[in-house]
Protein backbone atom coordinates (compact mmCIF):
# COMPACT_ATOMS: atom_id res chain seq x y z
CA UNK A 1 0.00 0.00 0.00
CA UNK A 2 1.36 3.19 -0.64
CA UNK A 3 1.39 6.23 1.23
CA UNK A 4 -0.98 8.01 -0.78
CA UNK A 5 -3.20 5.29 -0.16
CA UNK A 6 -2.81 5.25 3.46
CA UNK A 7 -3.11 8.60 3.39
CA UNK A 8 -6.75 8.50 1.83
CA UNK A 9 -7.95 5.50 3.80
CA UNK A 10 -7.19 7.94 6.66
CA UNK A 11 -8.57 10.98 5.50
CA UNK A 12 -11.41 8.78 4.94
CA UNK A 13 -11.78 7.25 8.04
CA UNK A 14 -12.08 10.56 10.13
CA UNK A 15 -14.61 11.69 8.00
CA UNK A 16 -16.69 8.67 8.37
CA UNK A 17 -16.22 9.65 12.17
CA UNK A 18 -17.49 13.16 11.51
CA UNK A 19 -14.62 15.18 11.41
CA UNK A 20 -13.39 17.66 9.14
CA UNK A 21 -10.43 19.00 8.01
CA UNK A 22 -9.42 22.38 7.91
CA UNK A 23 -6.43 24.49 7.13
CA UNK A 24 -5.88 27.59 9.65
CA UNK A 25 -3.48 30.21 9.11
CA UNK A 26 -2.21 31.54 11.95
CA UNK A 27 -0.06 35.06 13.41
CA UNK A 28 2.98 33.92 13.95
CA UNK A 29 3.86 37.35 16.28
CA UNK A 30 0.82 36.63 18.34
CA UNK A 31 0.92 33.03 18.26
CA UNK A 32 4.41 33.68 19.81
CA UNK A 33 2.85 35.65 22.42
CA UNK A 34 1.04 33.29 23.29
CA UNK A 35 3.37 30.74 23.62
CA UNK A 36 5.52 33.12 26.21
CA UNK A 37 2.48 33.24 28.52
CA UNK A 38 2.25 29.51 28.75
CA UNK A 39 5.62 28.64 28.93
CA UNK A 40 5.80 31.24 31.73
CA UNK A 41 2.53 29.90 33.58
CA UNK A 42 0.65 33.37 33.15
CA UNK A 43 -2.98 33.31 32.80
CA UNK A 44 -4.59 33.74 29.71
CA UNK A 45 -5.14 37.59 29.66
CA UNK A 46 -8.91 39.01 29.76
CA UNK A 47 -7.94 41.13 26.39
CA UNK A 48 -6.17 39.24 23.97
CA UNK A 49 -4.17 41.71 21.77
CA UNK A 50 -4.26 40.83 18.17
CA UNK A 51 -6.08 36.77 16.72
CA UNK A 52 -7.35 35.22 19.64
CA UNK A 53 -7.06 31.83 17.61
CA UNK A 54 -3.27 32.61 17.25
CA UNK A 55 -2.82 33.38 20.69
CA UNK A 56 -4.72 30.29 22.47
CA UNK A 57 -2.73 28.08 19.85
CA UNK A 58 0.48 29.87 21.13
CA UNK A 59 -0.60 29.87 24.49
CA UNK A 60 -1.65 25.70 24.67
CA UNK A 61 1.58 24.55 23.62
CA UNK A 62 3.10 27.12 25.78
CA UNK A 63 1.35 25.85 28.79
CA UNK A 64 2.12 21.79 27.73
CA UNK A 65 6.08 22.74 27.42
CA UNK A 66 6.14 24.40 31.21
CA UNK A 67 4.03 21.81 32.47
CA UNK A 68 6.49 18.97 30.84
CA UNK A 69 8.90 21.17 32.55
CA UNK A 70 7.82 21.55 35.97
CA UNK A 71 7.48 17.26 35.70
CA UNK A 72 10.86 17.21 34.98
CA UNK A 73 12.44 18.95 37.58
CA UNK A 74 10.15 17.45 39.97
CA UNK A 75 11.57 13.66 38.81
CA UNK A 76 14.65 15.20 39.04
CA UNK A 77 14.24 16.79 42.81
CA UNK A 78 12.64 13.21 43.38
CA UNK A 79 15.84 11.47 41.95
CA UNK A 80 18.12 13.47 43.95
CA UNK A 81 16.34 13.04 47.30
CA UNK A 82 16.43 9.56 47.18
CA UNK A 83 19.65 9.40 46.47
Amino acid sequence: MTNAEKQAGYKARQRAAGKKQVTVWLDAAVWQTGFDFGHEGRAIPEQIEGDELSFLSGYIEGKAKWEKTLVEKARHTTLSICR
